[in-house]
C-alpha cells in the first residue's frame, strides 16, 4: 500500500492493488448523483494477510470494461464511517518508468547536478530512476 495524497476533506488515502473477485450487475446511485455498482475485491492489507472487501466501481470505470480475475488500481479512504474503497478501471502491476526510457545519459546527470547545486526538483535515487 502506499500513502496518497488526502482527499479534498483532508481525509487520508492510500493506493493498493486489488484482484476483482466480482461486480454486481445492479447499478445504484450515491448521494452525489454518480452511479456506481459493487466490486468485491482480494488484496494484501498492511500486514500482508490476504483480505477480502466490498468496494465501489464508478459507473464509468465499469463502462471501459473490467475483467474479473484482474488486478486493478483501488484507493482507500479513511473517513468518520470507517474505510471506503474505490476500484478502478486501471490495470495494476506496470511499473514506473525509468528515466532512461525517455531521456539521455546526459540529460539524466544534468538533472543530477542541477539538484545537488540548488536541491530543488527532482532527483535521481539511481541512474535512470527519477524521484519526486
Amino acid at each position: 500500500m502506499k500513502k496518497i495524497e488526502n482527499d479534498s476533506k483532508g481525509n487520508p488515502r492510500v493506493s493498493f492493488t486489488g484482484k476483482l473477485l466480482s461486480v454486481s450487475a445492479n447499478v445504484l446511485t450515491n448521494i452525489n448523483g454518480t452511479p456506481y455498482r459493487v466490486a468485491n475485491i482480494e488484496f494484501a492489507d498492511n500486514d500482508a494477510v490476504i483480505q477480502k472487501s466490498s468496494g465501489l466501481m464508478y459507473e464509468k470505470n465499469y463502462a471501459h470494461g473490467v475483467i474479473v480475475g484482474k488486478e486493478y488500481l483501488c484507493t482507500a479512504t479513511l473517513t468518520s464511517q470507517g474505510a471506503i474503497v474505490v476500484v478502478s478501471h486501471l490495470e495494476a502491476g506496470a511499473d514506473r518508468p525509468s528515466a532512461d526510457m525517455f531521456f539521455s545519459d546526459e540529460e539524466i546527470q544534468l538533472v543530477s547536478v542541477n539538484v545537488a547545486a540548488d536541491g530543488k526538483g527532482e532527483t535521481v535515487k539511481e541512474k535512470g530512476t527519477l524521484v519526486s
